[in-house]
């Protein structure tokens, strides 16, 4: 199901705050405020996000709706593909948030992760998701009891650069999570 941008409003106010430190007279401030529809999750709200997502159905965080997810996003366009995945690497955990149905604990530890290992993960899988490559999860349905979770990345992507400045990927995506 298609959908235009998450409908929201920017407004800029103008305030006057007295001398700052460096500054010798006022200094003006603009305030930047979204103002968003009111169905949107409070976790969104507090973000600084461009939601372009253009699927709007949310699938629930396994294999099967991994799959599905990829069967709606390899349905687009290119340039919309594209957008889509600019988006995923940009601000993972928010496009996580928009496209699976997460728990606050699932939201939760993807929010509290290292910067580092969010990011190399937004970049493998927005490459994938590019390039139109299998992206698979496997991750027990389920875990019971849970000590600590492991996620590991498995790359199986291959990338030939070619003389005339393309390149050809293939390959597939593994996200494996784990529980100890």
């Amino acid at each position: 199901m298609l959908f235009s941008p998450l409908s929201y409003e920017e407004k800029l106010y103008m305030s006057t705050a007295g001398p700052c430190i460096g500054f010798s007279q006022p200094v003006s401030l603009i305030h930047k405020v979204l103002v968003l529809t009111p169905f949107v999750p409070l976790h969104l709200a507090t973000q600084n996000f461009t939601n372009n997502y253009l699927i709007m159905e949310k699938y629930p965080f396994t294999a099967t709706g991994v799959a599905q997810l990829q069967l709606a996003l390899y349905a687009l366009n290119n340039e919309q593909l594209h957008e889509e995945a600019d988006d995923l690497d940009i601000n993972f955990v928010d496009w996580m948030d928009g496209h699976f149905i997460l728990s606050e604990e699932q939201y939760g530890f993807m929010a509290d992760s290292d910067a580092d290992i969010i990011s190399y993960i937004s970049g493998q899988c927005s490459l994938a998701l590019r390039n139109r490559l299998p992206i698979l999860l496997d991750k027990p349905a389920d875990v019971g009891a849970r000590a600590s979770k492991i996620i590991r990345p498995e790359n199986k992507l291959a990338t030939a650069w070619l003389s005339d400045g393309n390149y050809n990927i293939s390959g597939e995506l593994i996200i494996h999570i784990t529980y100890g």
